[in-house]
């Protein structure tokens, strides 16, 4: 009698793991390749239609002011893709206007480690280290926004001052000196 349990038992797994076989096969689906599988596609579209909701409504409350419940939004928008450097910059945008500049920092440092040759992401993560005295970081993010973005004179200004809060006063005056070259009738 144990055999036959087993026996039927090995039956019923048989044709349980033939059946997904079956359905899943290429005829099942319409010859299409596992990776193109409908129900993927529709996951993923969904996934891509809440993320561009998300992303339109962090963008609305930016506009209106409303920078807490905007962090909130893009932090689940990162959740969703955390491959997107613009949502992590869109993030460190946020906390910074709300003086957060750790968390900016945190987001920005996302930022560029997905896109590290973008100047403004630099520049902005630059920014943040400073606001938190990391001098030396924000020293390093100053200096390869102004070789990604040498026409910009904003991360030339900040390189010079967190140099000066270094005390390298001889380094701050060469790049005030370049900044001047890039732009001699601005203001700062």
């Amino acid at each position: 009698m144990v055999v036959q349990k087993t026996r039927l038992l090995q039956g019923i797994l048989l044709v349980v793991a033939t059946v997904p076989m079956t359905l899943l096969s290429s005829t099942a689906l319409g010859d299409l390749p596992p990776s193109e599988n409908k129900i993927e596609l529709l996951a993923q579209d969904r996934r891509q239609a809440r993320l561009r909701k998300l992303l339109e409504q962090g963008r609305d409350l930016v506009k209106a002011g409303e920078y807490k419940a905007a962090a909130q939004v893009y932090r689940k928008a990162s959740n969703l893709d955390s491959d997107n450097a613009k949502i992590f910059s869109g993030l460190g945008y946020v906390e910074a206007i709300l003086k957060n500049y750790e968390a900016a920092a945190e987001a920005y440092q996302k930022a560029v480690e997905i896109e590290p040759d973008n100047g403004q992401f630099q520049y902005a993560l630059g920014h943040s280290l400073a606001k938190i005295q990391e001098y030396s970081a924000a020293t390093n993010a100053y200096h390869r926004a102004t070789r990604l973005d040498s026409e910009n004179i904003k991360p030339y200004l900040g390189l010079a001052t967190v140099l000066l809060r270094q005390d390298d006063r001889a380094g701050a005056i060469s790049i005030y000196k370049r900044a001047l070259t890039i732009a001699p009738d601005h203001a700062e």
